[in-house]
Formats: structure tokens, sequence, C-alpha cells
């Protein structure tokens, strides 16, 4: 008799800062609301022996439970594949980000890493029986890509826990103006540091007479301090290649902060419907510090905060909650 139905599979390795805590949150939240459900840790992909151990390991764990939930693509989708070959049981898949996009721009060895990544995936989510992507972007670019029938497909965006961030009203005009770069590895060529941080120091040159600008690096900041750090922060720029669906930026917007990015998952639809307050620009500094400096002179009304966090409200647990267990409770047992 089967114990649980779902089991979620990942190998987000809990011993680096901030690795996984958009699945383990949403985990825990569903657990206090009553859904079954079991976490199985593979370990790492990378290695041969564990990889192994894990195609029986895997298979002998899940033949308990009605549902598997892998939680990545890549190794970890492709290994699950296997070892559930033969057993009568529903699979899901969810993609994320670098399991879909190529990595092109950071040396050899994230070249071929991302590779291998994206072929894994591309061999693998055909044998799932539904596929989960984070963003409306990525699930266009998948059917195109991969040739996936489109109804097998669902946009679900990773949730954050709205109630742990909130918007603090300020009527003050501040003479200094806070830009926070939300990015846990600033040495990651597809964040392009170096290119916010040319832009940012161009609005600072033009705006001296105006305002100051301060920015944050929020690398090494906890999570649990990061609310504090949103509502006294005045805007977001991300000049990533590609994203999944930027947890930062779901944050920054529950708290009224705006954002300034490049073309990247489903932001541009965000920015249509902020009424201009969101901007996108090209990879190129100027244009970027240009939008920085025109969404730095403008104060922000409590009302168009307000505003800015309703475009990520779909995106709570709660709301999240209500796509994921219909889902789960469409497959027949």
């Amino acid at each position: 008799m089967k114990s649980n139905k779902i089991l979620w599979v990942h190998n987000f390795d809990t011993k680096f800062m901030n690795s996984g805590i958009f699945m383990f949150n949403f985990y825990k939240y569903l657990l206090k609301k009553g859904v079954k459900i079991d976490l199985y840790y593979a370990g790492n992909m990378m290695s041969f022996i564990n990889l192994l151990k894990q195609l029986i390991a895997i298979r002998k764990k899940a033949k308990k439970y009605d549902v598997v939930h892998v939680q990545f693509g890549s190794m970890l989708g492709f290994l699950v594949r296997f070892s559930l070959i033969g057993l009568n049981l529903n699979k899901v898949i969810t993609i994320r980000g670098s399991d879909f996009y190529r990595n092109k721009i950071s040396g050899k060895a994230r070249y071929l890493h991302s590779f291998f990544a994206v072929l894994f995936t591309k061999n693998s989510i055909r044998s799932y029986d539904k596929v989960i992507v984070v963003s409306e972007r990525m699930k266009k670019e998948i059917i195109a890509k991969f040739s996936l029938y489109p109804r097998k497909i669902e946009v679900h965006p990773t949730p954050i826990n709205v109630d742990d961030f909130d918007i603090k009203n300020s009527k003050k005009k501040k003479r200094v103006k806070k830009v926070i770069f939300g990015t846990v590895n600033i040495n990651s060529g597809l964040k392009r540091y170096s290119l916010a941080m040319d832009a940012v120091n161009i609005a600072i040159k033009n705006s001296q007479s105006k305002y100051k600008i301060e920015i944050v690096v929020a690398e090494k900041i906890i999570h649990s301090k990061m609310k504090d750090l949103y509502n006294s922060a005045d805007l977001l720029p991300m000049t990533s290649v590609y994203e999944g669906w930027p947890n930062v930026v779901k944050e920054a917007l529950s708290c009224g902060v705006p954002f300034v990015t490049t073309d990247i998952s489903d932001m541009k639809l965000l920015a249509k419907k902020s009424n201009g307050i969101c901007k996108i620009s090209r990879p190129d500094k100027f244009e970027l510090a240009k939008k920085i400096e025109d969404s730095l002179s403008n104060s922000l009304s409590l009302k168009n905060r307000e505003m800015l966090r309703s475009l990520i409200m779909d995106m709570s647990l709660e709301n999240s909650m209500k796509k994921i267990i219909p889902l789960y409770s469409s497959f027949k047992n």
C-alpha cells in the first residue's frame, strides 16, 4: 500500500546558503496545509558513483508513491527518467532555467556543463506526464525547441511567501536613492555584474546635482534580512543574460520596488502591466543608465507601490497551491 501520494525528488544541497530555499519554503507551506508530500535528496549529480546508487535508490523509494515530481531537469531529470522505467506512477518535472537555457559566456568548463545540462533535459522531458515551467516565455521557447505539445506544459512560477514582505509607506523625498543588485553570486558571468555597475556609475555621475545613489549588493545578505533591504530601496536593476523567473524581482515587487531589467523571463509582460514604472532595456550601459535615472527621478506614491505588489500576488504560496493541487489530482491513481 502506498503511504503518501507525492514524492519530490531534488538535488538542492542545504549546505550552500539559500540553495533551493524557494522549493523548501513551498514544501513547508504545503505540509502545513495538509498536503502529503515527502522530499528525497538525490545527492551530488557530478558523482558517477552516486548516480549509480541513485538509479536503484530512487526506484525503490518511488514505488511507495502515486506521483513523483522532479524539481529540476538536467542530470536529475535524466536520472529519474531511467530509474522509473516500467513503474506505474505519474511523473512530473519542473524546468527552472539553467536546465534549459545555454550558458555560452562563462568559460569553457561552464559552457560544456551547460551544453550537457540542456542535452539531458531535452532527452528526458518527453518521458514525463507533465512539464512545469516557470514563465510564459519559457513555455513558448520549450515548445519550439523541444517540440512538446502545449497541453503537456503548465506555467507555475516559483512561489514566494508574500506575507514575509510588505510595503512601508514613506512620503519623504529622499536625497539618497538606494539601488539593489540582487544576486547571490556577482562572479557569475550570466548576471553581468560589471554591466550593472557601469550603468549605475553613469547614473551616479549624471544625477549628482539631484540626488545621491547608493549601491547595495545582496550577495552575502541572509534571506531573512532582505525585507528590510527592499523597503529601504528605490530600484532593482537586473542585467542577466537569462533567468527562469528571478525570485528577487518577486520579492522586490512585493515591497513595491520597481525594476529596470534586460529582456529576461516574463519581465516584459510585467513592465507593460506596471504603467511604465518598470522598464526593460537592451544590455547597453548607457541605455540602462538612462532608464535607471528615469526611475530614480520619480518618487512612487503608495498607490503605485501597491499596484506593483499586486503584479505578483498570483505567485503567492496560497495561489500557487491552488494550481499545483489540481495538477496532482488530475492523475488517475
